[in-house]
This record gives C-alpha cells, sequence and structure tokens, in this order.
C-alpha cells in the first residue's frame, strides 16, 4: 500500500485501480485494513463475532488466536493514505460470495470444499465510478460443477470485472 501511495504521489494522479487475489475474506484484517487504511481491534471483534455466529471449530478458532495476535501487535502501526472502495461492494452491497474454493480439513475426516471470497477490485472514489460488475455464480452452482477448477471454471478463481468511468 505505501509504494502504490508514494506513485499516485509522483504521477499526480487519484485514480487508482488494485485488483487480484488478496488471499483475504472480507471479515479478516487485512481487508479491514484496505478498506479503513488501518488496523484496530475492533476488526478482530467483528471477526470473532462472525466466527462464533458460524459455530466456530478448532482450525477457525486457531486462525483467530493468530489474527488477535496479529492485530494486537499492529494496531495503530499500520495505516495508508488511500481512500479505496471495492468494486462488488460499491454495486451489490455485499462481496462476491465466493471467488475461490479451498478444501477445509476438519478433524480426520475427509477435507470439505469451502467456498471463499478472496479476489477484489478496489478503487478510488473521488476519481472513479464503479457503473457495473460481472455476474458471478452463487456458491451452489461452483460446487454443483465439482468445484473450482472445473470444466465450466477453468481456473481456481473465478474471473472478475468491473466498468468504470472517470469523474
Amino acid at each position: 500500500m505505501q509504494k502504490l501511495s508514494e506513485l499516485t504521489k509522483q504521477t499526480k494522479t487519484n485514480a487508482v485501480i488494485v485488483a487480484g487475489d488478496f488471499n483475504t475474506p472480507p471479515s479478516y484484517p487485512a481487508y479491514s485494513f484496505i478498506q479503513q487504511r488501518n488496523i484496530t481491534a475492533d476488526i478482530l471483534l467483528n471477526l470473532e463475532r462472525k466466527i462464533k455466529a458460524r459455530g466456530a471449530d478448532a482450525l477457525l478458532q486457531n486462525r483467530v488466536q493468530r489474527a488477535r495476535k496479529f492485530v494486537e501487535q499492529l494496531e495503530g502501526a499500520y495505516q495508508h493514505d488511500l481512500y479505496l472502495n471495492s468494486a462488488y461492494y460499491s454495486v451489490q452491497n455485499k462481496e462476491p460470495e465466493v471467488t475461490n474454493l479451498d478444501e477445509v480439513q476438519r478433524s480426520s475426516e475427509k477435507p470439505v470444499p469451502h467456498p471463499m471470497c478472496l479476489d477484489y477490485i478496489w478503487f478510488s472514489p473521488s476519481s472513479l465510478k464503479v457503473t457495473g460488475v460481472l455476474a458471478l455464480p452463487d456458491k451452489e452452482a461452483v460446487l454443483r460443477y465439482t468445484g473450482l477448477p472445473s470444466k465450466l471454471f477453468p481456473s481456481d478463481h473465478l474471473p472478475l470485472k468491473a466498468k468504470f468511468y472517470f469523474k
């Protein structure tokens, strides 16, 4: 984020689009860092609430413990000055249900498919307006076609697309 911020200052542009696989669901601290421009304890509280509502298994509880240590160490230490919004959230009022399908090992059982949103298109709302995004299949459709990749979805991530115009 620091390099991107430096680049926008050097080029004197406010129009920024950052897209890709961020390897973080919307409920995790890295997503909140991009969106809120810093790391706070509120991020972790939100994550814990969501996990408790789902009925956390040992794997998720372990991830929360690691996230807690991460947030406690970094609270207030990292900030950025880019104002970025998610294109999908801006259009649909939510992130895609699934952009990637991972297998999660739960105890000694066979791994189970775990659909997640890990991919995003971030943009600077001061200079750009998003006018539309590519519709994505829901998680049931992805699972019905044996996950990702498959004959219907040839990559392990679904493609994202957004249309913008300059303000």
